[in-house]
């Protein structure tokens, strides 16, 4: 959900933190069962070029907002909600528009969200 508000919302979100993600538009383009479960099959060519459509028709805020904007990915690398070659097609799409991101893709963990709270575990 963070990268479908952030490229909807770029020139006013000016970064994004996204876990376990998707990238912008996967679920347009493919099935979203293809986006979480066969990363490797998504067409990422397919992704940039309907995020750069929606941008010039104004159904998006402009692509181009993205140069520069900090983006942080975390996929845990034993996620079997969405897999793990997930967060490198996240990242591909991001570092095409020029986004400075960072990654982090090696915790052995499952779907979830990052806690340094110990004590929970779900």
């Amino acid at each position: 959900m963070a990268a479908q508000f952030h490229f909807s919302h770029s020139s006013i979100v000016k970064g994004a933190g996204i876990f376990a993600g998707l990238p912008y538009c996967c679920a347009t383009a493919h099935t979203t069962n293809t986006c979480m479960n066969y990363p490797g099959n998504v067409n990422l060519n397919a992704l940039i070029s309907k995020a750069n459509e929606l941008s010039q028709t104004d159904k998006i805020d402009t692509a181009s907002n993205i140069a520069g904007h900090r983006v942080y990915i975390w996929q845990g690398s034993r996620d079997t909600t969405v897999r793990p070659g997930s967060g490198p097609n996240v990242q591909n799409v991001y570092t095409n528009f020029g986004a400075n991101v960072r990654t982090q893709f090696t915790y052995a963990a499952e779907h979830g969200f990052v806690s340094s709270d110990t004590s929970v575990a779900y």
